[in-house]
């Protein structure tokens, strides 16, 4: 099976094919035109980063300070069930 695909002259042509437009492509895809092909790319942020601490912080804490509410609600059922229990034998 692999023998057949290495043997194959039709693979060395479609490798090269490929090595050629990789190359012959690459100025555009990868912004290196060089002289006057080069273009600006303007860098434009999507998160600012200023506000994203404050952002996590208002928006998780309350989830945060939920889940452990609900967490140490659940726990301490749980003791009282068990208190009540060992004084019901």
């Amino acid at each position: 099976m692999m023998r057949g695909l290495f043997c194959n002259p039709k693979a060395y042509v479609i490798a090269a094919v490929v090595a050629l437009l990789t190359l012959a492509g690459s100025p555009e895809v990868f912004a290196q035109g060089g002289g006057s092909g080069a273009t600006d790319v303007t860098f434009t942020p999507i998160v600012n980063f200023g506000d994203l601490f404050s952002t996590i912080t208002t928006t998780l804490a309350p989830i945060v300070a939920g889940a452990l509410g609900l967490g140490l609600a659940i726990w301490g059922a749980r003791y009282v069930f068990g208190v009540v229990k060992s004084m019901g034998r």
